[in-house]
């Protein structure tokens, strides 16, 4: 995941959409995506 606010606001529904029929073995970024992907990742380590 690429940084910019933009992408750190769109990135974690998209990911959370793909992991409905996908399983993530890794997920990382820069900036905020890095928020993104660890706020990504707290939601999937939820539902486990």
């Amino acid at each position: 995941m690429k940084g910019g606010i933009t992408s750190g606001i769109v990135y974690p529904n998209a990911v959370l959409s793909l992991a409905r029929e996908y399983r993530f073995k890794n997920i990382g970024g820069t900036s905020a995506g890095a928020i993104a992907a660890a706020v990504a990742a707290a939601a999937a380590m939820g539902d486990r």
